[in-house]
């Protein structure tokens, strides 16, 4: 990651530095979130401690605020939670969904044809209730800061706000870290994107910065949390340049022909570039191909009509699979995993693990309280 100086090649080349995007935002934010008003020793809300804040104010909310066929409180808690999230992915504030929202429903107002009134007041309430939702992240964001915490939302914004605004903070970095290397980029959101692209983008009439990106738009999984497949097709929006070599990594080693096959028709409509982004370039997205010499493989599908009965199916092939090579050493015996969509599914398998002998070590710590010994220590 780390480039030798020009007319230096002999010179000591120092440990690159490895980070996650939040890690290193928080650094920004340490070193430079003064000049913004940030003290350094501002406290950083969990999870849980950022629900109970909007807990609170939601408990306290004025009456006058609250929408027609109000939803439950712990609804409103989410859904405050998720705007102020997003508000803060794309940094966008929270009034300006307030005035974006007032000048749609005035635009609305307008509607009176027949038939289209009753959708019209549905889309009118709706955005009454997200002109709610922003009132409440704005009063989130006045407490935080009268308080002195962040949540990992803010951090990100700020620290897109100091690239943007302190160019002390980009000339440093960039002196800093000759090389950048922005991995799973696929899973960036656009408030980390406009991030680096301040930092070390070719813009402001600066100098190019030796900056790859490594992604597959083919395995954004958090789009939950503002993160977008598009963001590596629009790469070269953000980091103009005049290379732009891309290089596939096309043979996936772990898999064989047939769960290639299967898995190249899954993902293929992932693999064409939005409509909204504007790229001078164009990133492919080839097919992955398999190893020299693979096998061939199998897939299967079942349909159940409850998870014991999938957990109990799933059991009972790894315990055949595991009679089959039963000749074989402990050590040679080939392992075998179950990957779970959500932990709600852990149990089950541990559960038909247990009544069909099967051995088994449950990776993470979700279910663990629904276990007879972890039940026993809590209580």
């Amino acid at each position: 990651m780390v480039r030798t100086p020009q007319n230096e090649e002999n010179a000591p080349v120092s440990d690159p530095s490895v980070s996650t995007y939040h890690s290193y935002a928080n650094t920004l934010v340490a070193n430079y979130g003064l000049r913004l008003g940030i003290e350094q020793d501002a406290q950083m809300l969990g999870s849980a401690q950022a629900w109970q804040l909007v807990a609170q104010l939601v408990e306290f909310v004025d009456p006058k605020l609250l929408p027609v066929d109000p939803p439950s409180k712990k609804s409103i808690i989410e859904g405050v939670m998720q705007l102020a999230g997003e508000c803060s992915e794309h940094l966008i504030d929270p009034e300006t969904i307030i005035e974006w929202c007032q000048q749609q429903i005035a635009a609305l107002e307008n509607i009176d044809k027949p038939g289209a009134v009753s959708e019209r007041n549905k889309l009118v309430q709706r955005l009454h209730n997200r002109v709610f939702y922003a009132l409440l992240v704005q009063q989130y964001s006045r407490l935080k800061k009268q308080m002195q915490v962040m949540d990992y939302g803010d951090l990100v914004a700020l620290a897109a706000r100091i690239a943007r605004e302190i160019p002390q903070a980009s000339a440093t970095e960039r002196d800093r870290f000759k090389v950048v290397l922005l991995d799973e980029f696929q899973d960036t959101s656009h408030a980390q994107m406009q991030l680096f692209s301040d930092l070390f983008g070719g813009t402001k009439g600066r100098e190019e910065h030796p900056v790859m990106a490594v992604g597959d738009p083919k395995q954004s999984i958090y789009g939950f949390r503002g993160a977008s497949d598009g963001q590596l097709f629009s790469f070269y929006s953000y980091f103009p340049t005049q290379d732009t070599t891309a290089s596939y990594l096309t043979v996936a080693w772990r898999n064989d022909t047939a769960i290639l096959h299967a898995a190249n028709r899954v993902a293929d409509p992932l693999k064409v570039q939005p409509a909204w982004v504007r790229s001078p370039h164009q990133v492919d997205v080839p097919d992955l191909v398999a190893r020299p010499e693979p096998g061939v493989g199998q897939v299967l599908m079942g349909r159940y009509l409850t998870d014991q009965e999938e957990a109990r199916s799933m059991v009972e092939r790894i315990a055949q699979e595991r009679a089959h090579h039963a000749h074989r050493p402990l050590t040679e015996m080939p392992t075998m995993a179950v990957l779970c969509k959500k932990r709600a599914m852990m149990e089950p398998i541990r559960q038909a693990c247990e009544e069909l002998d099967v051995p088994y070590q449950i990776v993470g710590l979700g279910g663990l309280l629904d276990t007879p010994e972890v039940i026993d220590m809590v209580s």
